[in-house]
């Protein structure tokens, strides 16, 4: 009887131990919904600063897709050009990027912005396939990509003050078909 009772309290105990080591990888880190709602009709404008150029780009939710199985949220950035993105367990993703003349597909998806907690880092690589409006493969390249969530902070820009905004630091590098290499870096607040 001694004998079962210890099993049995070892079973607890080993229960609650894979609970407390598996469930934090199953839970979100934020909310990265309420950071990036991406319910139809929402509107958001930003200021871009690319080099010294520094421009306003507007992005609405208008419609969507399925992408691999997947219900993606089409956001229209400017005439022409739309992404289709789409949130889970790891992050918010994007799907497929197009404009005027031509479109991409990412596989797997970009993870933009890894659910992770702060000072946590996400090394990932994906391809990117781009096509003509034909749907001719046009070229190919590899993106591997270090995101790191380094804060959660209050950001007073033009537009107004915004609390508890998520830093990342997203550093890419991009290798192109005939060995060339870009390499991008930024910071992004959310």
């Amino acid at each position: 009887n001694n004998v079962k009772f210890f099993f049995r309290e070892s079973a607890v105990f080993i229960s609650i131990i894979v609970i407390f080591l598996v469930y934090p990888t199953l839970s979100s880190a934020f909310d990265l919904e309420s950071y990036f709602p991406l319910q139809q009709g929402n509107t958001w404008r930003y200021s871009v600063m690319s080099g010294d150029d520094l421009y306003e780009e507007k992005v609405s939710v208008n419609g969507g897709v399925e992408i691999g199985g997947i219900r993606t949220e089409r956001l229209d950035v400017k005439e022409g050009n739309y992404k289709n993105i789409a949130v889970d367990s790891e992050g918010i993703k994007q799907y497929q990027d197009a404009d005027d003349d031509s479109y991409e597909l990412y596989e797997p998806a970009i993870i933009l912005y890894p659910n992770l907690e702060i000072g946590e880092s996400k090394e990932y690589s994906f391809k990117v396939t781009v096509y003509g409006l034909e749907g001719k493969i046009k070229s190919e390249k590899i993106q591997n990509v270090n995101a790191i969530l380094e804060s959660k902070e209050d950001v007073v820009i033009p537009a107004g003050e915004f609390k508890e905004c998520l830093k990342f630091s997203i550093n890419s590098n991009t290798e192109e078909e005939g060995g060339g290499r870009e390499r991008d870096e930024c910071s992004i607040w959310l």
